[in-house]
């Protein structure tokens, strides 16, 4: 089990290493950030929290990705050299594209290891019905819950977030 926290624990600083890398190459304060993400509020130090308590989920990785103009797979490489841009995409469809490619790359892990869901439900202590939707990209999981199905797999997140 020590091993699985250190992977979530390593994910989260890896996202917050290059959260804060990107926000200094694209010149953005995390306050000015936060208020770029909730321009509705006069306020607001999301980008501070995302830095300190980077558990972030899925539907908002999207958001801050299309704010950054960035792909969501670079809040999870080992360094900054290959950056995707982002195309105009709005953050619902970017986020579905987001959750069925996980879907998919789930399944074909799973598959690829002859695993049942089951199988995956007792490794990872995650119900079986949250694993479905997840693996039917009905489930907005956090970056903890996606490295403990990356774990499970004996793969990496970064694995699960690579486009097919």
């Amino acid at each position: 089990m020590i091993n699985k926290d250190n992977n979530e624990i390593r994910n989260r600083k890896k996202f917050s290493k290059n959260f804060q890398n990107i926000l200094a190459v694209k010149g953005i304060t995390p306050y000015e950030f936060g208020k770029i993400f909730f321009p509705e509020k006069k306020k607001s130090t999301i980008g501070y929290y995302y830095l300190n308590n980077p558990n972030i989920t899925i539907y908002n990785l999207c958001k801050v990705a299309i704010i950054l103009n960035v792909d969501i797979t670079i809040f999870f490489q080992d360094n900054l050299n290959d950056i995707i841009k982002l195309e105009n995409v709005d953050v619902n469809s970017y986020y579905s594209l987001v959750l069925k490619n996980i879907a998919t790359n789930i399944k074909l892990v799973r598959k690829e290891k002859d695993e049942l869901l089951l199988d995956l439900e007792v490794l990872s202590n995650i119900d079986s019905s949250n694993l479905s939707k997840i693996e039917n990209a009905k489930s907005n999981l956090s970056i903890a819950i996606l490295t403990r199905v990356a774990d499970t797999l004996s793969t990496n997140i970064q694995g699960l977030l690579e486009w097919n």
